[in-house]
């Protein structure tokens, strides 16, 4: 299990263990197939990457995530941020849980 961050369309961080192995796992968090965003230079810098539906902007634009300006883009349902050790997602660390807290609250 990994410990990743989603965060929820209305604005909502929480920080649940997933088994990233499992594509299902990952596809019921973010309601979609799995799209790699950039995000902005203070969490790319840290080694995090963003996943997305990668159809999410097709299927509901008119309620985009809160996150979008923090994140840089326009962006509609949840929003994963996990930790990349390419080619695999490894656990969130106790400083990226901080970092994140403090960027998008709890």
């Amino acid at each position: 299990m990994t410990r990743v961050c989603v965060l929820a369309p209305e604005g909502k961080a929480s920080y649940p263990d997933v088994n990233v192995e499992d594509p299902h796992a990952m596809h019921e968090l973010l309601h979609g197939y799995m799209e790699l965003i950039p995000l902005p230079a203070p969490l790319a810098d840290k080694g995090l990457v963003g996943l997305v539906d990668e159809e999410g902007l097709f299927k509901d634009p008119i309620m985009p995530n809160v996150y979008s300006r923090a994140l840089g883009q326009p962006l509609v349902g949840p929003v994963i941020i996990a930790r990349s050790d390419p080619p695999e997602f490894v656990d969130l660390t106790d400083a990226d849980v901080l970092l994140l807290s403090q960027i998008f609250g709890r």
